[in-house]
C-alpha cells in the first residue's frame, strides 16, 4: 500500500497503522480518519494517498431529492433490506451547514438511529459548509475509507439544492432521485436537469394524491435518463414508512449494478470520476497558491486599489493584470 514518500504530514507510519486498523474493522480509527480528511488536515491528505492503488469492492449509491421527500427514511429501509442479506452498509449523510454551529444539521436522520449500533453499518453526517454546494469536497475520499473498512454498499445522501446536486454523479456509481407526488419542488427538480443523471426515479409517499400525475410526468422525461438497463430511467413507487416497494428498489439497484459491471460501463464511469477529481484538486491547489501570491504582488495590490476607487472597471483590470503578470 505504501507507494509515496510523505509530503504533507511526515507521519507515514501513523497513517499506515491507522489504515490497518480501519481494514480490521476499527470504527474509532475510521471515524478519526474521516475527521482528518474532512478537515483537510495534512495527515488526512496522506491517508488518502495511502489508499492507492484502489482495491475497490464497494458499490456507491447516490440518493438525492428535494427536502421532505423522505430520503433518510428510504435509506434506512434500504439499509435494513441489505442487512437482511448480511451486506454491510456505509452511509454518508450530507446536510446543509448549521448557521450557528457550522456543523451538519441532522434533520430527520434520526430515523436511521436504529442502525447506529449495528457493526455492519457505519453512518457519518457531513456539512457542506456552503449553502450553494450539495456535496463537500472530500466525499469521494471518504467513500474510499468506507470501502477500505469493508462496506459492501456505500450510500451518499446529498442535500438536495437543485442544480448543484448534479455533483452527485461524480461520486456515485448509480443515482436515485427521490420525489413525492404532492410537492411542487419535485417537478422543479426535473426541470433542473436531474432527469439526465437519474438511473432510478423513486416516487416516495406514493399513497398520497397526485401519484398518477407524477408517474405520467416521469415517464415523459424518463427517455432522457441515464439508466443502463433500458436506455431510460426506471420509475418506481415506494412508501418508505412501511417499507412498501423497498424490495423492488433493491432488486432494481442490483440489476443495474450487474449490467454496469458486465458492460464495462462501471469502470469507465469510475475513470471519468477520477479524472474530474484530479482536475478539481489541481484547480483547488492552484487557486490557493495564486491567492497567496497575488496578495503579496505589488501590481495586484495597485490594480486592486484602482478598482476599489472606481478608476478602472474590474473587467479591464483583470485583462491588464494578467497581461503584465506578477512582479
Amino acid at each position: 500500500m505504501v507507494h509515496f514518500k510523505p509530503t504533507y504530514s511526515g507521519l507515514w507510519i501513523v497513517v499506515i497503522e491507522l489504515l490497518k486498523k480501519i481494514s480490521q474493522g476499527d470504527r474509532r480509527a475510521l471515524s478519526k480518519a474521516i475527521s482528518l480528511v474532512e478537515a483537510g488536515d495534512p495527515l488526512g491528505l496522506d491517508i488518502l494517498r495511502a489508499c492507492y492503488p484502489e482495491d475497490w469492492q464497494s458499490f456507491v449509491i447516490g440518493v438525492t431529492g428535494a427536502p421532505g421527500v423522505g430520503k433518510s427514511t428510504l435509506i434506512s429501509q434500504l439499509t435494513e433490506r441489505y442487512l437482511d442479506d448480511d451486506i454491510s452498509v456505509g452511509i454518508i449523510g450530507v446536510d446543509p451547514t448549521s448557521p450557528f454551529s457550522g456543523g451538519a444539521m441532522l434533520g430527520d436522520r434520526i430515523r436511521m438511529e436504529k442502525h447506529y449500533l449495528d457493526p455492519r453499518v457505519f453512518i457519518r453526517s457531513m456539512a457542506t459548509r456552503d449553502l450553494n454546494v450539495s456535496l463537500p469536497k472530500r466525499v469521494r475520499g471518504i467513500t474510499r475509507l468506507l470501502s477500505l473498512a469493508g462496506k459492501d454498499i456505500i450510500v451518499v445522501e446529498s442535500v438536495g439544492v437543485g442544480q448543484a446536486d448534479l455533483d452527485i454523479r461524480n461520486v456515485a456509481d448509480l443515482v436515485i432521485v427521490v420525489l413525492a407526488p404532492d410537492m411542487g419542488d419535485s417537478i422543479q427538480f426535473l426541470k433542473a436537469g436531474l432527469m439526465e443523471i437519474a438511473d432510478i426515479f423513486v416516487i416516495n409517499k406514493s399513497d398520497r394524491p397526485g401519484i398518477d400525475n407524477m408517474i405520467h410526468n416521469l415517464n415523459e422525461v424518463a427517455d432522457s435518463g441515464n439508466n443502463i438497463l433500458l436506455g431510460r430511467s426506471v420509475v418506481l413507487k415506494t412508501q418508505s414508512l412501511n417499507g412498501e416497494g423497498i424490495v423492488n428498489l433493491k432488486q432494481s439497484i442490483e440489476a443495474c449494478r450487474e449490467l454496469l459491471e458486465s458492460s464495462g460501463a462501471l469502470n469507465q464511469k469510475r475513470e471519468d470520476q477520477r479524472s474530474i477529481e484530479f482536475f478539481e484538486l489541481v484547480f483547488q491547489e492552484l487557486k490557493l497558491r495564486l491567492k497567496d501570491d497575488m496578495y503579496n504582488d505589488s501590481i495586484f495590490k495597485s490594480t486592486l486599489q484602482k478598482v476599489k476607487k472606481g478608476d478602472i472597471d474590474p473587467y479591464s483590470a483583470v485583462l491588464s493584470f494578467l497581461e503584465r503578470g506578477f512582479s
